[in-house]
């Protein structure tokens, strides 16, 4: 986990991020398997081969946090990705 109001407030050093990124751990999940993630969780999904994945998250989209995004994309809401 991650505390969210000290990420926000800038008081993690990029040696506790990196701390906290580099102990993430791996769980490889099978096809049909329903994963819940707790806010306030850091996680990442990658595929080792084609994968088809379904995300559904709450409404509350303004407190989503991008450590990182392949496609630079930001923090927060995504127009383009959500539908009015």
């Amino acid at each position: 986990p991650i505390n969210i109001k000290k990420f926000n407030d800038g008081k993690y050093s990029d040696e506790e991020m990196q701390e906290l990124i580099k102990n993430m751990k791996k769980l490889e999940i099978s096809p049909g398997t329903i994963y819940h993630i707790k806010p306030g969780i850091i996680h990442r999904v990658e595929a080792i081969k084609d994968l088809i994945f379904i995300e559904s998250s709450t409404i509350e989209l303004d407190d989503i946090i991008r450590l990182e995004d392949d496609t630079d994309r930001k923090n927060g809401r995504i127009e383009s990705e959500h539908s009015t």
